[in-house]
């Protein structure tokens, strides 16, 4: 009997679904030149496939909108007086 419970891929097995979705199409022959530099349409064929290798992807709830609010005067995280230092010369 098959396990039928849903379980998270594993990276090996998304890698290897992922690698053949690149270098084949449908039919199992390499994709052409054409079809390799579009990269829409080898996105597009990416995500067929790993649909049909019953992978599925989920989208989880929106994260928190971003904030720099605790960085006050100090941008980017700069060491204290930094804004006092003359510039390097």
């Amino acid at each position: 009997m098959t396990d039928t419970t849903w379980r998270d891929a594993e990276h090996d097995d998304v890698v290897q679904a992922v690698h053949y979705a690149l270098r084949f199409g449908l039919t199992g022959k390499a994709h052409g030149k054409r079809a390799r530099e579009d990269d829409l349409r080898m996105a597009a064929h990416v995500v067929a496939h790993l649909m049909r290798a019953n992978f599925r992807v989920q989208c989880g709830p929106p994260r928190p909108a971003h904030s720099i609010s605790d960085l006050g005067r100090n941008p980017g995280g700069m060491p204290e007086g930094w804004e006092n230092e003359p510039p390097p010369r």
